[in-house]
Parts: structure tokens; C-alpha cells; sequence
């Protein structure tokens, strides 16, 4: 790799390492140690996610989300347009989450947008939240999105309004979510580590 800072890991079935720093995209072959440089960009990339077995979302901190077909190499960008109602909803993307169903959700400083997987068409989700910032999203074992930014709350993403405040916080702030194979939900914070049992 060039000396970079690494910021985001994904590792594929095919044994790739797709792995996003502040300078781009690299592809690393885990078996040959090859490495392949993507689109070198001066906006850093935060998240690396797969759509599908074709295609990755590689998530940009100020630089939008881009759409990256794993075979060619082709890319197809998306960023906020103020004029544009049915666009990303902020520039900043923090995570990202394809559901069992195959919607992408995308959580940003500004709040949530939601990709449908046929005609890559945008929507909005509004949190209920302390704050607009969303810094984290994962699905849990019963296909329930866990949304965190200043407190963590869940949804069902196939009626996104049925939602539950489960965490308010005042001071701090989550920054990672992982659920394990009994259901559980890990909450990174700046404060510490903490857990949400399954029910």
C-alpha cells in the first residue's frame, strides 16, 4: 500500500482486500499481494460496503458516495444537490448498510438516505434523534436497522415507521455498532464500550 492512513477494510469472498484511505481506493489480492490503486481522489473514503457481488459503495467525507463496479473499474457518483430533492441527503457519509432486501442505507452528518435497489432513486429518513449526525447503522438478527449518532434507536426498514428510541445520550457520541450471533448490539462511544442484550 502506499503510506496512507487506512480508514475502512472490506474483505469479499474472493479473498480481495478493498481498503479505503485518505487518498482513495486500493484493491489488495490477499493470495498474490498484489495491490491496484482506484480512483485516487483528495476526498477521503470512510466506508467501503458491497452492493452486491458486482458492485461496492465507497463512502467519501465531504465527497459524496460513489457506485464502483468491482470487473471494470467503472464508477457512477452521487452527491448532495440542494435543487435536487430525491439526491443524497449530505456529502459526509459515516456508514452503510445493504439490507436483506437489498436497500442501501446511508448514514451521513445530516441524516439518512435510502437507495432502492432497482432504480437507484433516493429517499430521506428523518431519526428521531438528539441530532441530525448519524454515525453508525447496522442490522440485527431480526432485520432490524440500529441507527446510532447522539443516542440509538431501531427500526423496521420495511416500515421505517415503526422505530423505537432505545438510547438517548447528552454528552456522548456513538461511533460504532456490531451485532453478534446471539443478537446482541455492541455500541462503541467515546466513553467506553457498552451492550444491548437481545430481548
Amino acid at each position: 500500500l502506499v503510506k496512507d492512513t487506512v480508514r475502512a477494510i472490506l474483505v469479499t469472498g474472493d479473498g480481495t482486500a478493498w481498503v479505503g484511505s485518505n487518498s482513495g481506493l486500493d484493491e489488495v489480492d490477499l493470495a498474490q499481494g498484489r495491490v491496484v490503486r482506484h480512483f485516487p481522489t483528495k476526498n477521503i473514503v470512510t466506508v467501503v460496503r458491497e452492493q452486491d457481488s458486482a458492485n461496492l459503495w465507497i463512502g467519501t467525507y465531504l465527497g459524496g458516495l460513489q457506485r464502483f463496479q468491482k470487473q471494470t473499474g467503472l464508477q457512477m457518483g452521487f452527491v448532495h444537490r440542494p435543487e435536487q430533492p430525491h439526491r443524497l441527503v449530505a456529502n459526509s457519509i459515516q456508514d452503510i448498510v445493504v439490507d436483506n432486501q437489498r436497500t442501501t442505507w446511508i448514514a451521513t452528518d445530516r441524516g439518512i438516505s435510502r437507495i432502492g435497489v432497482r432504480a437507484l432513486q433516493f429517499g430521506f429518513y428523518s431519526t428521531s434523534l438528539r441530532s441530525k449526525f448519524v454515525s453508525s447503522l447496522v442490522q440485527d438478527v431480526d432485520g432490524d436497522i440500529w441507527i446510532g449518532g447522539r443516542g440509538l434507536m431501531k427500526m423496521n426498514p420495511l416500515d421505517a415507521s415503526q422505530r423505537t428510541n432505545v438510547l438517548l445520550l447528552k454528552d456522548n457520541l456513538i461511533s460504532s455498532l456490531l451485532c453478534d450471533r446471539e443478537g446482541t448490539i455492541w455500541i462503541g462511544t467515546n466513553r467506553g464500550l457498552m451492550k444491548h442484550s437481545r430481548s
